[in-house]
C-alpha cells in the first residue's frame, strides 16, 4: 500500500521539476501598442453605433529565444490581415516595431452612443470632446524559435484601444477665411 502511495507523488514530482525546467530558459516575446487617435466630426444623435476607418496600428516588440535556439520569424495577424519578419529583421537585442494597416471592412462597428452626436449632425457642441474604446481589436503574434532539431513558438496577444476624438465641422465661412489666409501668406 506503502509503494501506491510514492509512487504518483514521485510522478507528480518529476513533472513539476519537467515544467519549472522548461520555464527556466523559456522564450520571451512581449509587445505593447499604441493608442490610436482618430478624428470623428458630430453625427445625428440617432445612431449608436460608429464604423472605423482603416486602422494602422503599431507595436513595439521585444523577443528572445531559449539558449541554443535562434529567431526564426515573428508574425503580427489582426483579424485577416497579416505580417511576417524573417530572422535578419529581428534585432538581437532590443525593441523593433511592426506597423500593420487593417482595413475598415475587417473591422466592427463600435458602439459610441451619444458620443459626438447633436440633434442635426450638425450646429451644438458635443457634451464630449474625447471617448476611449478598448479592445477595439485583438493582435495576435508569435515568435518562431528553432535549432538544428528542434522548433518552439511564442504566442502573445494585444489589444489594440482607439482614442475617438471629436471635432467641430468647419462651416463655410471658416474655409473661406483659412483659404484667404492662406493667399494672403503666399502673396507676402
Amino acid at each position: 500500500m506503502n509503494s501506491l502511495f510514492t509512487t504518483p507523488l514521485t510522478g507528480s514530482c518529476g513533472l513539476l521539476l519537467l515544467f519549472a525546467d522548461l520555464n527556466l530558459h523559456a522564450s520571451e516575446l512581449s509587445v505593447t501598442s499604441e493608442v490610436l487617435q482618430i478624428s470623428i466630426t458630430a453625427r445625428n444623435a440617432g445612431t449608436k453605433a460608429l464604423r472605423l476607418p482603416e486602422l494602422q496600428s503599431r507595436f513595439v516588440l521585444t523577443a528572445s529565444c531559449d539558449v541554443g535556439f535562434e529567431a526564426e520569424t515573428v508574425s503580427l495577424g489582426i483579424a485577416d490581415s497579416r505580417k511576417a519578419v524573417s530572422a535578419a529583421e529581428i534585432p538581437a537585442a532590443g525593441p523593433f516595431e511592426l506597423t500593420l494597416t487593417v482595413p475598415a471592412t475587417q473591422v466592427g462597428p463600435v458602439a459610441v452612443h451619444s458620443f459626438c452626436a447633436t440633434a442635426s449632425g450638425v450646429g451644438a457642441a458635443p457634451h464630449e470632446s474625447s471617448l476611449l474604446v478598448p479592445a477595439v481589436v485583438s493582435a495576435q503574434l508569435a515568435l518562431t524559435c528553432a535549432n538544428a532539431s528542434d522548433r518552439r513558438i511564442t504566442y502573445v496577444s494585444e489589444s489594440v484601444d482607439v482614442l475617438l476624438i471629436c471635432e467641430q465641422e468647419r462651416t463655410d465661412s471658416d474655409t473661406d477665411m483659412s483659404d484667404s489666409r492662406t493667399d494672403t501668406a503666399a502673396a507676402n
